[in-house]
């Protein structure tokens, strides 16, 4: 018997979580040298906090959460930034 469950998580203060991250992304490359480099990465670690919610069957659980994460971002060649993965921490 297939079963579906529901996942879904909210952040509390989400806009703040959006803007580190943009700025990584949009972060200027310091101390490059003149090589070529095929590929350039940047990470960068945030607290983040909000709500696990899940539901199966219609039964629903709602679990807060804290924890470090660690955002990535890659550049190939001359491309901007581009949030590849994130990961937690904890």
């Amino acid at each position: 018997m297939k079963q579906t469950v529901k996942i879904a998580v909210d952040f509390d203060r989400p806009g703040l979580l959006r803007d580190m991250v943009e700025k990584l992304v949009n972060r200027k490359d310091q101390g490059e040298t003149g090589s070529k480099k095929d590929f350039t990465t940047a990470s960068t670690e945030a607290y983040v906090f909000g709500t696990i919610s899940l539901e199966e069957d219609g039964q629903k659980l709602h679990i807060p959460f804290d924890g470090s994460f660690l955002f990535t971002c890659i550049r190939i060649q001359s491309n901007e930034f581009a949030l590849t993965w994130s990961s937690s921490l904890s």
